[in-house]
């Protein structure tokens, strides 16, 4: 895990906090705002219930901290299915039908904290949403790019997945 920060930003950085192995805040100070970026590593499926929802806990504790006018950007691979239901202010549809338990967990926990799951808010062809395959053709959006409501929905031109790192 980890966050990579342009060398014209170095000067700007104000703080990197290492809450735990799964998540890593650094906060960057500007003269007209502070920006903190998450970068996250949900626990997945297969993980007993009660360390995903620690997780959860852990991450609630970061949020605590966080001033409420801070510009917020959360980006990581969150092991959840949100399916396709819209909630208001927090995710449209544009996403697989499938919603499994981490699903849940990080929907409740952005509509606490008024959070926006970008990614659900782009159509995209699928190989533009997916994140995650394996061998036997499963695939799924594991993966997420959330911000707060201090940034305006229309300052995010687009979210979508690379396949390559030099996919166009």
């Amino acid at each position: 895990m980890g966050l990579l920060i342009h060398k014209k930003y170095m000067n700007n950085i104000d703080n990197i906090e290492y809450t735990s192995e799964r998540i890593i805040q650094v906060t960057l100070k500007f003269p007209q705002a502070k920006w903190c970026l998450l970068s996250l590593y949900a626990p997945d499926i297969s993980k007993p219930k009660k360390q995903r929802e620690e997780f959860y806990e852990d991450l609630q504790k970061v949020m605590d901290q966080i001033p409420k006018d801070a510009l917020l950007i959360m980006m990581g691979d969150m092991n959840a299915s949100v399916g396709n239901m819209p909630v208001p202010g927090v995710k449209h549809h544009f996403n697989e039908g499938e919603i499994n338990d981490n699903g849940d967990l990080l929907i409740n926990f952005c509509s606490m904290n008024s959070l926006r799951m970008n990614n659900t808010f782009f159509n995209h062809k699928k190989n533009h949403k997916i994140t995650w395959s394996d061998s036997r053709g499963r695939h799924s959006m594991i993966d997420y790019i959330i911000t707060n409501r201090s940034i305006h929905p229309s300052q995010i031109l687009d979210v979508r997945a690379f396949r390559t790192p030099d996919s166009k």
